[in-house]
């Protein structure tokens, strides 16, 4: 009989390390020889976390929505088109920053899916600095409060850049919200974790609690801002003016640079900016997405522009 396929939920916040753990994750299952794929979910029209998953691994792009409310139906239409075009052992999917955790699992639980999968685990990442000051307003710190009560793993990211006591108050911040959770403290979510802790947790909301308005981020007035890059742009300055942005929550895109040939991947994530140089290019032309609160375009590409090298 035929082993049903494993459903793996990747929730957290914008720019809390579900990209870079994902990476961790498929590269592992890529060693153990086991058969994978990839359901990526962006608010913006454009994916760019899409470009660093290993080639001939099936992947679904879930664009310009979010999987917990707008475009949830067709998650399970995604989910089901994968099951009956490949034999699978787990299918990752990776939501938007912004995501609520509980629309998403009604969609992974939807009958249509009986018999052929299971909802092995819901992991969530948290980053370690942004929990502790908590600089953002109270519907965000509601929906990341969300997301890890429904997590059965919680992995606080990001350690390298507090102390250990404020690692420790973290820990028990989110162990207050949910004290069934696993979690684990790391740093570029370098973490390997033990099947048998993916295995999903019985229930322990009730009926109430359950009925969150799981499409609070309707409210949260956050928007993304796709451009083009039309020219190489000098490192610092460009890493200058992102970091400098009042309410930017998330920023990636593909960037060539004038000191060094070649595209590359960079990301912005609560002030670290990083850029990863692409080995194998597939046809991706320079852009850049923000994600934030109230960003305006205009002032955004005339900015920009004054940039070009």
């Amino acid at each position: 009989m035929k082993n049903k396929t494993e459903l793996i939920i990747l929730t957290g916040f914008l720019g809390s390390g579900k990209s870079t753990l994902l990476k961790r994750l498929l590269k592992e299952e890529q060693q153990k020889g086991r058969r994978i794929a990839v359901i990526m979910n962006e608010v913006g029209k454009v994916s760019v976390d899409s470009a660093t998953i290993p080639e001939k691994t099936p992947i679904r792009e879930m664009l310009n929505g979010c999987i917990c409310c707008s475009i949830q139906g067709d998650l399970t239409v995604q989910i089901k088109g994968l099951l009956e075009q490949y034999e699978l052992d787990t299918i990752y999917i990776e939501a938007t920053g912004v995501a609520h955790p509980l629309e998403i699992m009604n969609a992974c639980t939807h009958p249509q899916l009986i018999g052929t999968s299971y909802l092995k685990s819901v992991i969530t990442t948290v980053h370690a600095k942004q929990w502790f000051e908590k600089k953002m307003s109270i519907k965000m710190r509601k929906l990341m409060n969300e997301q890890i009560r429904f997590a059965d793993l919680v992995i606080i990211n990001h350690t390298d850049r507090v102390d250990s006591s404020t690692i420790r108050e973290v820990e028990a911040g989110i162990k207050h919200i949910n004290e069934n959770a696993h979690v684990y403290d790391t740093s570029f979510a370098s973490i390997q974790l033990p099947s048998n802790e993916l295995d999903k947790q019985k229930s322990h909301l009730t009926n109430e609690e359950a009925e969150f308005d799981a499409h609070i981020h309707h409210s949260l007035h956050i928007r993304t801002v796709t451009l083009p890059i039309l020219s190489a742009m000098e490192r610092v300055a460009f890493t200058n003016w992102l970091c400098q942005k009042d309410q930017l929550y998330r920023a990636k895109g593909f960037i060539q640079l004038h000191e060094t040939p070649g595209m590359f991947l960079f990301n912005l994530s609560y002030g670290d900016v990083a850029f990863e140089r692409l080995k194998k290019v597939r046809q991706q032309q320079p852009i850049l997405v923000l994600i934030g609160e109230r960003l305006d375009r205009e002032m955004i590409e005339s900015e920009l522009s004054r940039m070009y090298v």
